[in-house]
């Protein structure tokens, strides 16, 4: 049996605590597939809450956050799913012909 490390709370002190959900993300610069970060990084090239997920997944919001914040895995099929709908919001992020 594999021994595991103790749970340890977050540090306050740890800038890494106070990070906002969409510092360091940006389209030109993607997580890998299989990144920790890669599920909260389409959520936010959606513009997707964990909330939003859980209501157009028809599943409760807890499994959603479960599943952003990697304590659990989303299904396969869902996550490919979301990386269909995040290429398609990447490849158009404003009308053609659009702005100044």
């Amino acid at each position: 049996m594999e021994a595991t490390a103790p749970y340890e709370p977050p540090d306050p002190d740890n800038p890494a605590y106070w990070r906002k959900p969409t510092q360091g993300f940006d389209a030109a610069n993607p997580p890998p597939v299989d990144s920790r970060d890669r599920l909260p990084w389409l959520m936010v090239m959606i513009g997707w809450s964990s909330a939003e997920l859980a209501r157009r997944l028809d599943v409760n919001p807890e499994t959603a956050r479960q599943w952003v914040s990697g304590r659990s895995r989303m299904p396969e099929i869902a996550r490919a799913w979301l990386e269909d709908l995040a290429a398609c919001h990447l490849a158009r992020l404003k009308p053609s012909g659009w702005g100044r």
